[in-house]
């Protein structure tokens, strides 16, 4: 995955299309958990820190920007 793969279904998530959340939340969770369950101090919250982090970005129309972050993370390993 990259960020071109990406980009349309960002587009449209961020018109409030939930096909495209669904293919975001699809194509990013692996990387996405990977990340929290590095940075988080308690091994056991990490589904609900991935949760959380996914429900207030989406509200606060941020997502598109760290699914880039996510999406730069795993291309630059």
């Amino acid at each position: 995955m990259n960020e071109m793969d990406i980009q349309p279904w960002l587009i449209r998530m961020s018109q409030g299309d939930e096909e495209a959340f669904q293919a975001v939340y699809d194509l990013t969770r692996d990387q996405a958990f990977g990340l929290i369950y590095y940075l988080a101090p308690s091994k056991h919250d990490v589904l609900d820190i991935m949760s959380e982090v996914y429900i207030e970005y989406c509200v606060s129309n941020l997502l598109p920007v760290i699914i880039v972050f996510i999406v730069s993370i795993k291309n630059y390993n």
